[in-house]
């Protein structure tokens, strides 16, 4: 009787499925990676930026591609300073040795510029990957830059205020 492993199959099929809709509804740019840091999959997003990119000569979607060395290559991060601190984030998740890294970094590609936050997770089912999240924040670094200049400058002569005198005044004090 066959009927039972078609219906498994069926339903495997249809969970697959799901699982796939769910992580191509983000707009964050996700990567799975499996325990040697190879891409396994990615989402639609992160398909849509690399598409885009120059520096990725047309890969689109990075799967079997050693997401390590991408991180040393400029194809993901604008300087190298940046792609070693995500390959040793995303290691030592990897490893075991941290529950999970974050970091902010800014890209500077012709196509697009602003800042980015990686998140790296460990797959939770298995102890042999992890998730690579890579989510923009720029208009959030925007808003910071703003509430700051409203918070220290005039708003109608853009000097300095007091409060900026006061807590620079605190800093040299301290030291």
């Amino acid at each position: 009787d066959i009927h039972a492993r078609i219906a498994a199959e069926r339903a495997l099929r249809e969970s697959e499925a799901f699982n796939r809709d769910v992580i191509n509804s983000f707009k964050e740019h996700v990567a799975v990676l499996d325990a040697d840091g190879r891409v396994v999959s990615v989402n639609l997003a992160w398909r849509q930026w690399a598409s885009g990119n120059p520096a990725l000569h047309g890969n689109r979607d990075f799967v079997g591609k050693d997401y390590l060395a991408l991180c040393g290559e400029g194809a993901v991060y604008s300087n190298d300073a940046e792609g070693a601190a995500a390959q040793a984030g995303i290691r030592a998740v990897m490893s075991g040795g941290k529950p999970s890294f974050s970091m902010e970094y800014v890209v500077d590609y012709p196509q697009d510029k602003g800042w980015y936050e990686l998140n790296v997770v460990p797959l939770k089912s298995s102890n042999r990957g992890v998730l690579v999240i890579h989510q923009d924040i720029t208009q959030r670094k925007h808003d910071q830059q703003e509430i700051q200049r409203l918070a220290f400058y005039d708003a109608l002569t853009g000097l300095p205020n007091r409060r900026l005198l006061l807590e620079r005044l605190r800093h040299a004090l301290l030291g």
